[in-house]
């Protein structure tokens, strides 16, 4: 992993940190314009962009002190380590947030009707609680993974423990195929609602918030999942896919939460404009 590599990837962390950050604080404003019942059906779902936001803060922290020590090789150890404990406990948080988030679709989905009268509190309730213990619990783990000799190299994975990373890494990954299983009944469950064809308002809050659930999986799959399963598989053949390739697990975290922010940018403006087309123009069936 050479500096240049390393710089790099800070600084995509950095620019896509605060793109990430301006969508998300907008899509936070925008939820509070809606009304009681879209508020139900997106609560829990929005809730993640809160999550997003404070890893975005975070990460683009942690990176830009990062960067700068490899730029001018004057660095805090501490603050490097603090600010990555912080980083990468939301990053394990995330997934356990994506988790919450489908199983509340699931729930939406069965019970509609008793989704928005009281459901929706209780899975947004439980998801609040299991997110700030898992939070808990890592940060825990990490702050205990400091190491005393002194460190060359401004880097969590540097300034950490390495069987202390590896262990939460491991959590990670068994959290990582929790919530591929729990996506395969989200699926299964959405195949059986789309069959009902229903045009009352909370079926179609639900539709809407299942397509942009959808959205989300497919931008975790492919920038979360896959490179930590990469990084994994590599590991059994003894071969260290970020001392190779560089420190990629931030940047790609960082990747989603801005690919997240962004379809669910145009998803909802898409939804506003069909929506004032329909109140413009009767259905003509």
């Amino acid at each position: 992993m050479s500096p240049p590599s390393s710089i790099f990837f800070h600084a995509s962390t950095i620019l896509f940190g605060v793109a990430a950050m301006l969508l998300n604080i907008r899509l936070i404003a925008t939820y509070f314009s809606y009304n009681h019942s879209a508020k139900r059906h997106f609560s829990t779902l929005f809730l993640s962009l809160f999550l997003y936001l404070c890893y975005n803060i975070s990460s683009t922290v942690y990176a830009a002190e990062c960067a700068i020590g490899l730029i001018s090789a004057n660095w805090s150890k501490q603050f490097v380590f603090w600010s990555g404990c912080l980083t990468f406990s939301l990053n394990f948080v995330i997934v356990v947030c994506n988790c919450c988030i489908t199983v509340d679709r699931i729930v939406a989905m069965r019970k509609p009707v008793f989704y928005v009268v009281r459901y929706s509190r209780y899975c947004r309730t439980l998801s609040i609680v299991l997110m700030l213990i898992c939070f808990v619990s890592i940060f825990f783990w990490y702050s205990k993974g400091i190491t005393t000799a002194p460190a060359s190299t401004p880097s969590f994975a540097f300034v950490s423990k390495g069987t202390v990373i590896q262990a939460v890494g491991s959590a990670k990954n068994v959290v990582s195929l929790l919530s591929v299983g729990v996506t395969l009944v989200f699926i299964r469950e959405t195949r059986l609602f789309l069959r009902k064809q229903l045009n009352h308002q909370i079926y179609i809050n639900v539709k809407m918030a299942n397509q942009i659930v959808v959205i989300q999986l497919i931008a975790e799959a492919v920038f979360m999942i896959f490179p930590d399963m990469a990084v994994l598989l590599f590991s059994f053949f003894g071969i260290s896919l970020l001392t190779i390739v560089g420190p990629i697990v931030v940047p790609s975290c960082e990747a989603y939460t801005l690919a997240c922010a962004a379809l669910l940018t145009v998803k909802l403006r898409k939804t506003q404009k069909s929506q004032r087309v329909s109140t413009i123009t009767p259905k003509s069936f």
